[in-house]
């Protein structure tokens, strides 16, 4: 089970990633370079919350597992 929900994070995480660069993250012009940075921040922190939520998932599904 632990391997499971570690492969589900990796999955995810793996998909946000290439979700951003086919948007075009690499693709920016002077002018816009500093939206796009608070977008970076905005979409890291999103990452974050994805993957401490990720964590706590599994830490609930190990739990759980202990108890039985």
């Amino acid at each position: 089970m632990r391997m499971v929900l570690m492969m589900a994070s990796i999955l995810i995480i793996s998909f946000l990633i290439f979700k951003g660069y086919s948007s075009g993250v690499g693709n920016t012009t002077a002018g816009q370079v500093g939206g796009e940075q608070i977008d970076a921040l905005k979409k890291a922190g999103e990452v974050n919350q994805l993957i401490q939520d990720a964590a706590e998932m599994q830490r609930k599904e190990l739990e759980k597992q202990m108890q039985q």
